[in-house]
């Protein structure tokens, strides 16, 4: 459930024109949308807890081109009617 939970939060993140979870998913991993939801929420809640981390270092790491600056990234607000 958390590896889909992460795919759902990386596709939302990259791309909000269109839905994060298609049919394709849920067949292969036999969840739906809304099974996700509360660890869709947990993981947003870690990803934009920036302030509080002590890991500063992985995000400066992360911030490099080489890495194609990921750590920058963040996802918008989730909408209810994702779920």
């Amino acid at each position: 459930m958390v590896a889909a939970s992460a795919v759902f939060l990386a596709r939302w993140t990259l791309d909000q024109s269109c839905h994060p979870w298609d049919p394709t998913l849920e067949h292969y991993t036999a969840y739906n949308a809304s099974d996700l939801k509360t660890t869709v929420v947990a993981l947003q809640d870690l990803q934009l807890n920036t302030n509080r981390c002590p890991l500063t270092a992985i995000r400066v790491k992360y911030r490099q081109q080489k890495f194609k600056s990921v750590s920058a990234f963040t996802s918008p607000k989730l909408l209810e009617t994702l779920f």
